[in-house]
């Protein structure tokens, strides 16, 4: 049978340049000899391994018998029972033969030939406990290397599922090449670039084995083209911890102080936004286990101040992408100071995105100078882009919000004054028509004409904000510190022709009517909003419905936290649950004939959007406030049994309301629930256990989640290798048929923190409603929730004529 060498075996030539260097007369006519044999032996053994025919029966070797029958004894001695002999029990064995180095170079070959052939899964062990660099010639070392990598990664070998056996993980291969590396003088092992790539993308898993990968190279004097270069930068650009992203700005240093590389090629420039491009999730748990080369890890802005010290030349994506990072960490000056360089530079202006970018970071801070400088700068460059003055509407709301909460004075439900500054600011740049249909108890014009926005202790109940209408109660004789830094800003806008004013979004309707709501001190004025808001969705008004289409169930979560926060409100919150629920029932009905059941469970023009499990964990969240925690619990049993999936916000509501109260048996109940769903405790999981004045408790939670934690990595970290007993023919006879080895939102409302829509402004996704809302399109499933609503809302009727009854009586007997 004619042999298929495989693609990743060099060349003949190139190894046999070398052999000519080194040998001469009879000694290169034998290395020549060998050579070829060998060549011939490893295309052959790859063929087998091709046509799915390892382990091979005819490949027995007395030699690796007598190595590996003493090394088991010792593998098994020292590891009480372990049937897998190491790499030292292996060495130990080969030594103890006790042959020439003459002797071992001629045994060698055959030697590693047949494990490759016998032993294939344990073949890197018998490699690296046999290799001696004056025993293997170089290209053995690097066929054989190349063999085991592409055993495991070879798309062909594995879509064909011909291996019956453990192919080596890949933190093994990679010990055997950092081992020959370390045993090897600079100028022994050269490696093709394909085979470089294949172990960066194999360990791509784990960057840190990356790193040190990248280190023994360089430290090898192991040539690197640009593209394996770039490869490995970008492997570790892409991780969210700093010093990954410090060692890929190394690995372009080098890359371009000793390849052709240019920084300012679309690949150069890609790469430096993967590098600049900062991760939102936590990164902890990755900094468990590091890189046995420590390098420094740089802020975002030194990273960035390193690449232009490189040469790049930042575009806008380049500009956005470090705003961005920066922004994440909250270095919002170093963010400031970009955008500034933006403007300096007559090539690149800022788009509306990163004004965008920036005030969100700003906002999510509370960075008054920061929101007034981006503000401003936006105006004087003509900035009108929607998604900006959104942001700038949260941020008004925001920083009101969190002033509040600092303030210990305002118990819940407390009053947000920010609505008349966000009017004013709103009336700068949108059209207030839009506003006007929402709230037509609101005198927007006289509250967007008035100057009290200037006034930093608010405006008094008998001023201007008495004429917004119903129920607009601030607190007076008081000074906000959100309007007396924001004001001036508001002001400052250039006023807008009617012409120039742009439809506000969705998001911008939402979060005025948040703004509004939060206002409102009398409940009775939100549930005339809402009524008013139910009667332009029963009317069909084309406003109202796509406030909704775009929004799902924002403005009704509004209203149901506004209600939830109110004595005596939990009734009524849950009758706009029910309308809800009744409106998607009876839209998934109609269109169960014909229609799409995700259209159904979204939004039909005049009907109410389903209630998402923000609003569930809404309701939950009213019912801890209030202290009725059976209804709490009910809610979350009815969820799951209805498929709503709590998320993480719905778990974490009933846990803080638990620890609020003091009940650690809840709590600490709570807790493990969340983790038996497969969770991940976050920020606000922990915030929640704070609450506890039992700490002890908690203490002891922790640290059996921490011992639980040990034990499942030592468990995964002891699986065992296959056993290395020696292979019968029976046994190979027997062998297994070839398989395939194939090797788990935060907030319910956002960081404005009570409905307006998170990440500088943008909508919701109304597309994704059944995928991340927590929606069921089951008719029977809705209706049954629906019907045990109405038995919650029956419950706390009997139970208040209960209590009106009782108190009734205490008063006749009194």
């Amino acid at each position: 049978m004619k042999l298929r060498p495989p693609a990743w075996l060099p060349r003949p030539e190139s190894h046999m340049a070398g052999l000519w260097r080194k040998r001469s007369g009879v000694d290169f006519a034998k290395a020549k000899s060998v050579f070829w044999g060998w060549k011939s032996a490893v295309a052959e053994t790859w063929n087998l391994l091709e046509d799915g025919r390892l382990p091979h029966e005819g490949s027995q070797s007395s030699v690796l018998q007598s190595i590996l029958e003493p090394a088991h004894r010792e593998g098994k001695a020292e590891t009480e029972g372990a049937s897998s002999p190491n790499v030292d029990s292996i060495r130990t064995a080969w030594a103890a033969l006790g042959w020439s180095t003459k002797r071992q170079c001629d045994e060698w070959p055959h030697l590693m030939v047949a494990a490759l052939r016998t032993y294939p899964g344990r073949a890197h062990l018998i490699f690296q406990a046999t290799f001696d660099v004056d025993v293997v010639p170089s290209y053995m070392a690097e066929d054989t290397i190349n063999f085991l990598l592409h055993m495991r990664e070879s798309p062909k070998v594995r879509e064909k599922a011909i291996i019956p056996f453990d192919t080596p993980a890949a933190e093994d291969l990679l010990s055997v090449l950092r081992y020959v590396l370390e045993k090897s003088p600079p100028d022994y092992l050269r490696l093709r670039q394909s085979s470089l790539y294949l172990f960066t993308r194999m360990l791509a898993s784990s960057l840190d084995n990356v790193a040190d990968l990248y280190h023994d190279l360089v430290r090898y004097q192991h040539p690197m083209h640009k593209n394996t270069r770039l490869q490995i930068a970008g492997r570790l650009a892409g991780s969210p911890r700093p010093e990954h992203k410090t060692l890929a700005v190394n690995v372009l240093q080098r890359a371009l102080a000793e390849t052709d590389l240019d920084i300012n090629t679309p690949q150069g420039a890609a790469l430096c936004t993967a590098i600049l491009t900062a991760g939102e999730g936590d990164s902890v748990e990755a900094a468990e286990t590091g890189s046995s080369h420590s390098t420094p890890a740089a802020t975002p802005a030194e990273l960035f101040e390193l690449l232009l010290q490189c040469g790049l030349e930042p575009n806008l994506i380049t500009y956005t992408t470090i705003i961005r990072g920066l922004c994440l960490k909250q270095e919002l000056d170093a963010a400031l100071q970009v955008l500034q360089l933006m403007l300096s530079e007559a090539k690149t202006e800022p788009d509306a995105f990163v004004y965008s970018i920036l005030m969100n970071g700003a906002k999510i801070g509370c960075n008054y100078p920061i929101i007034q400088q981006v503000a401003q700068s936006a105006a004087a460059h003509g900035v009108r882009h929607p998604f900006l003055w959104n942001d700038f509407l949260q941020a008004i709301y925001t920083t009101a919000l969190n002033e509040a909460r600092r303030d210990r004075q305002l118990k819940r439900p407390r009053v947000i004054p920010a609505f008349p500054l966000m009017v004013q600011a709103y009336a700068r740049v949108f059209e207030l028509a839009p506003l006007r249909k929402l709230l037509p108890d609101v005198n927007l014009d006289f509250v967007a004409a008035a100057d009290f926005a200037s006034s930093s202790s608010g405006a008094s109940r008998n001023g201007p904000s008495s004429r917004l209408g119903a129920g607009t109660n601030i607190p007076s004789n008081r000074h906000w510190e959100f309007a007396a830094q924001l004001a001036p800003t508001v002001r400052s806008l250039p006023k807008l022709s009617p012409v120039e004013l742009v439809e506000p979004t969705g998001s911008t309707l939402a979060t005025m009517v948040l703004g509004y709501i939060q206002g409102l001190s009398n409940p009775y004025d939100v549930i005339t909003f809402y009524t008013h808001f139910r009667r332009l969705l029963q009317t069909g008004d084309p406003m109202a419905t796509r406030l909704v289409r775009d929004q799902s169930s924002q403005v009704h979560d509004c209203v149901v936290m506004a209600l939830t926060e109110f004595e005596g409100m939990l009734r009524a919150a849950l009758d706009v649950v029910s309308d809800m629920l009744r409106d998607a029932a009876a839209a998934l009905e109609a269109d169960k004939e014909g229609g799409s059941a995700a259209a159904a469970t979204s939004v039909h023009g005049g009907h109410h959007p389903p209630p998402s499990v923000y609003t569930w964990s809404i309701l939950i969240n009213g019912f801890m406030f209030h202290r009725q925690y059976k209804q709490g619990e009910r809610v979350l049993n009815m969820m799951r049994e209805r498929g709503v999936e709590p998320n993480l916000v719905t778990w974490n509501t009933l846990l803080a309301g638990y620890a609020r109260a003091q009940r650690s048996g809840n709590t600490i109940s709570t807790f493990e629930r969340l983790e038996r769903t497969g969770k991940e405790p976050d920020d606000f999981t922990y915030r929640g256990l704070s609450y506890l004045n039992d700490q002890t408790s908690v203490v002891k939670l922790l640290e059996l989640r921490q011992a639980r934690a040990v034990n499942a990595a030592a468990d995964a970290a002891g699986t065992a290798v296959d056993a290395a007993v020696p292979v019968s023919s029976e046994a190979i006879n027997k062998a297994p048929s070839p398989v395939l080895l194939s090797r788990p939102e935060q907030s319910a409302v956002s960081s404005v923190g009570r409905g307006a829509d998170n990440g500088a402004g943008r909508p919701r996704n109304p597309g994704a409603a059944t995928n991340h809302r927590g929606l069921t399109n089951d008719v029977d499933e809705l209706q049954g929730l629906q019907g045990e609503v109405a038995e919650i809302a029956k419950m706390m009727d009997e139970e208040q004529r209960d209590d009106a009854a009782a108190e009734s009586g205490e008063e006749k007997r009194g």
